[in-house]
């Protein structure tokens, strides 16, 4: 699949690493120039909870490649189903929490409502997103229909307490 955004000319191209292995995933990540390919794929190991080899044998991940109007690499994102991860959405969560710590951030609308409840939703596609700087970075895509849900039920238990 590709992706375009016509303002800023910026392309995403999309690939399923069926059939890849860690050395091949490796000079993969190297070659669109992510500085140390062992970090990445021992972050994604610690994000799934299996083993990068496990991970490409037994899941479904994908990758893409983000390219500048100069065709220059401005980021690669190794992407899977949170629902695939080992404890699925409450080790995305807290992947997550640990993060938003680790920069700095205290009090986010992520973790007001999602931190301390266990009937968690589906964070849907799991992205990392790994950019030439070094700087590596979590997201996910929670529906907009269980946000508003747990929003709703956010707001009735603030107003009962």
């Amino acid at each position: 699949m590709i992706g375009y955004e016509p303002e800023t000319e910026r392309s995403e191209f999309y690939y399923s690493l069926a059939g890849l292995n860690v050395l091949q995933l490796s000079y993969l990540l190297a070659r669109y120039g992510v500085a140390d390919p062992a970090s990445a794929l021992e972050q994604l190991a610690e994000l799934i909870g299996l083993p990068a080899a496990s991970a490409l044998h037994w899941l479904r991940l994908g990758m893409s490649i983000a390219k500048d109007r100069s065709s220059e690499t401005t980021g690669i994102t190794l992407f899977f189903r949170a629902s695939a991860a080992y404890e699925g959405q409450a080790r995305i969560r807290d992947a997550l929490l640990r993060q938003q710590s680790a920069n700095g951030i205290g009090d986010s609308t992520y973790r007001a409502l999602f931190a301390e409840i266990s009937a968690l939703p589906d964070h849907g596609v799991v992205a990392l997103n790994l950019s030439p700087n070094g700087s590596v970075s979590i997201g996910v895509g929670i529906s907009g229909t269980a946000l508003l849900s747990r929003w709703n039920a956010f707001g009735e238990s603030a107003q009962a307490a």
